[in-house]
Parts: C-alpha cells; sequence; structure tokens
C-alpha cells in the first residue's frame, strides 16, 4: 500500500513539473496577445497592393492609421523621403513604460505630415502616454482661418501624463490671428471643458524647429484657467488647475506672426535654451517672445 501510493505521487510530481515546464515554453495567453505591442508602417508613396500596416505591405494613408486602436508600446512609423496627405489623428493611448511612438523609419529626409489646409496636421486628443519624434509638418494651404502643425488637446479627461515632441520640423503653418484654445499655432497644448478638473503633467517639448508659423509658436492653453489674477477672471468659471512637469527646452523659432513661447495655466515650467528670431510680425494684438 505505502509503495503504491509513493509511486502514485511521484507520478504526479512528475506530471505537475512537465506542465510547468510546457507552460512556461508557452506564448502567452490568447486574452494577453492584444495587448502585445505592434509596429505599424506607413508609407503614403506606396503603389498598389495589399494594406496590412506591415513593412512588406504598409498602410498608404493617414486615414488607415486613425482607424486603429492603438495600445502600449505600439508604433506608428512612417517611412522617411514621403509625403501624406491629411491629418493624423491616432486612437487610443500609451501606459507607463509602454508609450505610443510615431516616428520615421528607412533613410533619408524626415517623412511629411502636409496638412493641407485642414485645422490640424497631427492632432493628438484625449490620450497620453504618447511621443512624436523627427517629422517634417507643414499646412499652409487655406491660408488665414485657424491652423495647427501639431495640437494636443484633453476636454475633460482628468491628468493626461507623458508627452513627448522632439525633433520635429514644423514650417509654414498659415493661420489666423486667433490665440485662445482652439487658435492657430505650430505647436498648441490646450485644456477644453468645464466638466472634469484637466491638465496636464509631464511634458517635454524639445529640439524642434518651427518657422513662419501665425500666430503662436509654442503655446498653453486652457479653459481651468480662473483666478483673480487672469484678466476677464469670472469667479464662476473653471477654476484654476494649471499643467504640471512642463519643459520647452532646445527649439528654435524664426518668423512667427504673433506669440513666440506662452506657457499660460502651467506651474513651474522650464523654458531653457530656446533660440527665438522675429516674432509679432504678422499679429495685429499684443505678443510675447518668451
Amino acid at each position: 500500500m505505502r509503495r503504491s501510493v509513493s509511486t502514485a505521487l511521484v507520478a504526479f510530481c512528475a506530471a505537475a513539473t512537465a506542465a510547468v515546464t510546457a507552460l512556461a515554453a508557452a506564448p502567452a495567453a490568447t486574452a494577453a496577445s492584444p495587448l502585445r505591442a505592434r509596429a505599424h508602417y506607413v508609407d503614403c508613396g506606396a503603389g498598389t497592393g495589399p494594406e496590412k500596416g506591415t513593412r512588406k505591405a504598409p498602410w498608404r494613408t493617414l486615414a488607415a492609421v486613425d482607424a486603429q486602436r492603438l495600445g502600449p508600446g505600439d508604433q506608428v512609423l512612417l517611412k522617411r523621403g514621403t509625403r501624406c496627405t491629411g491629418t493624423l489623428t491616432p486612437n487610443g493611448a500609451g501606459a507607463p513604460g509602454s508609450p505610443v511612438r510615431i516616428a520615421p523609419y528607412g533613410s533619408g529626409a524626415k517623412p511629411v505630415i502636409d496638412g493641407a489646409g485642414a485645422p490640424d496636421a497631427v492632432l493628438l486628443r484625449n490620450t497620453q502616454w504618447i511621443e512624436v519624434s523627427d517629422l517634417e509638418i507643414t499646412n499652409a494651404a487655406n491660408p488665414g482661418t485657424k491652423r495647427r502643425g501639431v495640437r494636443v488637446v484633453l476636454s475633460d479627461y482628468g491628468t493626461g501624463r507623458h508627452y513627448r515632441l522632439t525633433g520635429l520640423d514644423i514650417h509654414d503653418i498659415r493661420g489666423d490671428d486667433t490665440k485662445d484654445n482652439d487658435g492657430s499655432a505650430g505647436i498648441l497644448f490646450s485644456v477644453t471643458g468645464s466638466a472634469k478638473e484637466t491638465h496636464y503633467d509631464d511634458v517635454r517639448v524639445e529640439n524642434n524647429t518651427l518657422r513662419t508659423v501665425d500666430r503662436e509658436g509654442i503655446f498653453f492653453a486652457s479653459s481651468w484657467n480662473q483666478r483673480p489674477a487672469i484678466s476677464g477672471y469670472d469667479p464662476n468659471g473653471p477654476h484654476w488647475v494649471p499643467s504640471t512637469g512642463v519643459v520647452v527646452r532646445g527649439n528654435t523659432l524664426d518668423d512667427l506672426g504673433g506669440d513666440g513661447i506662452v506657457t499660460t495655466a502651467t506651474r513651474n515650467a522650464l523654458v531653457e535654451h530656446n533660440f527665438l528670431h522675429g516674432f509679432q510680425r504678422r499679429s495685429a494684438g499684443y505678443n510675447a517672445g518668451m
């Protein structure tokens, strides 16, 4: 009796060990597979053929990117030396340690996103943990109306964290003379809405070039900006909820219609090592360099 029990116990342990070993060697569970980071390739100069978002069969339009739901660690990679027309409006968000990244691939000149007269060339709406780098962005068609190069906007969102705009070449953003939460700018961080306290935390706008932009160069605006020190203070409006961890560093700005760098509704923002040549070139309003 003792021998049969011992034999059964040995057999059970061996089976359990084999099961654990097989589980460790097996791929991740099906339920977890949608969370795996993916690379989505875009070549707006590609010819005909299937569009799968892979390097061999890339998407050919920004609309194909906008139709995807991006998740932590995902990358949107645009082919160097190509030009995409319209607005890049990625959906989804990254997560701590696994941001969504939008960047080039291949060799040659930076990929171009041409807004072609749309309100925005790149629009990051209600997202966080996102990084955009090394693109050329322009939006010159239909000058004189509201126009942005890159607009980041949170609306009744709460706290949005971790934004990186680096190495962007933004030029010929031919907007109007509007300066507000959706005014014309090369780079605009805006907060809208009044139902939920909303602000940014951990923002880096670094080593970008902006030239021939109307009206704002780099601008932060918020509907949550009511305090007595603000002109037009409304005690019944959304109160003061400033963005934090904002750094604007190492940017070069040239030929701006209005302001250069303005960090409205932020607390302890750091603005350093930027170079500005020429502001208030085409604005009828009051403007500041930095």
